[in-house]
C-alpha cells in the first residue's frame, strides 16, 4: 500500500480537486440576487436569474390560490343549499312526525275505549 508521500506527481494531481470545478459548483449552488457565495457581479449572467425564478413561481401560487378561493366560494353556496334543503325535509317530517304521532295517540284510546266496552258488554274472555 502506497503512503501519500510516495505518490507520483500525476497521482496528486488527480487527488486535488479542479478549481474551475468548485466554482462552477459555488455558482450553481449561488441563488440570492446579491451574489453572497463571494463570485464577482459579472457572473451573475451565468445563474439562471432567481428574481424571474421566484416571481414565476409566486405568480403560479397566486394563480392557484384564487381558484381555490373559488372553488371554496362554490362549495360553500352549495353547503348553504344543503342546509337549506335538509332544514325544509325537517320541517316537513316534523309535521309527519307530529301527525303521525297523533295517529298513535287517538289509536290507543280507540283501543282502550274497545276494551271498556267489551268489559261492560262481559265479551271478553277472562
Amino acid at each position: 500500500m502506497a503512503h501519500k508521500n510516495n505518490l507520483t506527481a500525476a497521482e496528486r494531481s488527480e487527488t486535488r480537486p479542479d478549481p474551475d470545478r468548485i466554482r462552477e459548483t459555488r455558482t450553481a449552488a449561488c441563488r440570492y440576487p446579491t451574489n453572497p457565495c463571494g463570485e464577482p457581479s459579472g457572473s451573475r449572467g451565468r445563474v439562471a436569474e432567481p428574481d424571474s425564478l421566484v416571481l414565476e413561481l409566486l405568480k403560479k401560487i397566486q394563480a392557484e390560490l384564487s381558484a381555490s378561493r373559488e372553488r371554496d366560494r362554490e362549495v360553500i353556496h352549495r353547503l348553504g343549499n344543503v342546509e337549506i334543503s335538509v332544514a325544509t325535509l325537517r320541517r316537513e317530517l316534523g309535521h309527519c312526525e307530529e301527525s303521525i304521532a297523533g295517529i298513535n295517540v287517538r289509536m290507543d284510546r280507540m283501543s282502550d275505549r274497545i276494551e271498556r266496552i267489551e268489559r261492560r258488554l262481559d265479551l271478553t274472555d277472562g
